[in-house]
């Protein structure tokens, strides 16, 4: 086994050891009675101070709320152009000029996220999901959508929020209301992803280089979580805020939804398929 390999195989060894001994002891407590589900990727914590924390936020100043709302509705149309006239340009320039050509891939721990790099990612990521589902939570709470379940979630190392609206009642919230519950998510990562950028610049030389690097991190992912949340294809946020919108056309309403989705869908994956032609494999 060569050194890539040695450092690859120890932090996963170590993962699913970790993970193995957390389900065994959860299943042989019973821990289940408590509010704790575990699965065999997975473990929710189901709480009512999580539903109470939601409650304190909302409760905190409401007009806020829904302005930090309407700030979203507008933010993520405008998102939605830019990550199609984004998604476009970039396709071009893999056949017109590569040297601006931009990669496109998915991070998958382990193989395009370097392992010296999973601590930062891990965090970062969960960090990023927490605050986001956490805004939506807070703005079904403003909005008057009950939150059927609201969660704490542990994928293996990767930890975060998981807010479920009761369906019947997002369908019956009709225009501006629900979309703020579906653009909420996408500004909050914005808003801490342009926070962790200045911290990172500000700071750059006074902190040790792991808070410098998680900074970086967080200031990646949270800003392309933003982005990409916008994409109006389900189950993405974007394919909420856009059908509010288009389901007062009806009939043309759908039409437009599915060659909307279709098209952003194949500028994606044209995107994706072009970056490992011309790149390969690359890790951060």
């Amino acid at each position: 086994m060569d050194a890539l390999d040695s450092s690859l195989f120890q932090p996963l060894l170590l993962i699913a050891v970790f993970w193995v001994t957390i389900v065994s002891v959860s299943k042989h407590l019973h821990l289940e009675k408590h509010g704790l589900e575990t699965h065999t990727l997975y473990i929710i914590y189901k709480s009512q101070r999580v539903n109470n924390l939601l409650l304190r936020l909302a409760s905190w100043n409401p007009l806020f709320w829904r302005i930090v709302g309407d700030i979203g509705v507008a933010t993520a149309f405008g998102q939605m152009v830019f990550l199609g006239w984004l998604l476009v340009g970039n396709l071009l320039n893999f056949f017109i000029n590569l040297p601006l050509a931009s990669p496109m891939i998915p991070l998958i721990p382990g193989v395009t996220v370097k392992p010296q790099s999973l601590p930062y990612f891990f965090v970062s990521a969960s960090l990023s999901v927490l605050l986001h589902e956490l805004s939506h939570g807070v703005l079904c709470v403003i909005e008057q959508v009950k939150v059927k379940n609201s969660a704490l979630l542990l994928a293996v190392v990767f930890f975060g929020g998981a807010i479920q609206p009761d369906e019947e009642e997002m369908e019956k919230k009709e225009g501006i209301g629900r979309m703020r519950i579906y653009a909420v998510g996408s500004l909050t990562n914005l808003i801490v992803g342009f926070i962790a950028l200045f911290l990172g610049t500000l700071l750059e030389q006074s902190l040790p280089e792991p808070f410098v690097t998680t900074l970086q991190w967080i200031n990646f992912l949270s800003i392309n979580l933003a982005v990409i949340n916008m994409l109006p294809v389900y189950p993405f946020d974007g394919d909420g805020v856009l059908n509010t919108l288009f389901e007062r056309l009806k009939q043309r309403g759908t039409i437009l939804r599915t060659l909307t989705g279709g098209g952003f869908l194949a500028l994606v994956g044209l995107n994706m398929a072009m970056s490992f032609i011309k790149f390969g494999v690359i890790s951060f």
